[in-house]
């Protein structure tokens, strides 16, 4: 099952397509067993114009310091991108739908709980690393295939969209009946920092 509630922000022709030139993506990058330090830099080969529908978003670990790293629990997040709903393989209008974000504990209970129950397929060992963070759909929403490297991101109190997360991996259901994991932005941003300064 794939999101049944995935709502579109918007339909626009006037989007841009900008080839890459180098991808960079972290030195501890793995896919064994699951995918771990899941993070890439993309430099494009132009500069983006910011529109009204082009714009950046803050890198900043402002929102899990109100919180602390592992005390954000209930806090409400949205996840965006082109990926799998359930009428197609993927999606011509950029969607988003609305995630709880947990503590990471009670994340890696619920993933050992599916292994034990024999849910994660071929996987025969699982963590939640401190390097990612975990959140929820409800009714049968989640991110889905297609949308890896899309953010997870929530406002602070100043009104200000901050990127939390990139998709990373979750079920094959895309269906919420376990959390999505996400690349936690906080725990890069020296990296981050390091390789665009480059």
């Amino acid at each position: 099952m794939v999101p049944k509630v995935f709502y579109p922000i918007f339909r626009s022709k006037q989007g841009v397509i900008i080839d890459i030139e180098k991808i960079l993506p972290h030195p501890k990058y793995t896919q064994d067993p699951v995918a771990k330090y899941d993070l890439a830099i993309l430099k494009l080969k132009k500069p983006v114009e910011y529109s009204s529908s082009i714009r950046p978003i803050c890198l900043s670990s402002s929102l899990f310091n109100k919180f602390g790293e592992d005390n954000f629990a209930s806090t409400q997040g949205k996840v965006a991108g082109w990926g799998r709903t359930e009428d197609a393989f993927r999606s011509d209008v950029l969607k988003y739908t609305s995630l709880t974000l947990l503590d990471n504990n009670k994340c890696d209970v619920l993933y050992k709980r599916a292994l034990r129950d024999g849910k994660l397929g071929f996987l025969d060992d699982i963590s939640i690393l401190d390097s990612q963070v975990c959140a929820r759909g409800k009714d049968s929403t989640d991110s889905c295939s297609g949308d890896s490297g899309g953010p997870l991101y929530a406002q602070d109190d100043e009104g200000i969209f901050r990127l939390l997360g990139v998709v990373s991996y979750g079920t094959n259901r895309c269906d919420s009946s376990l959390p999505g994991v996400y690349t936690r932005i906080s725990s890069f941003m020296e990296w981050i920092h390091a390789v665009t300064e480059q």
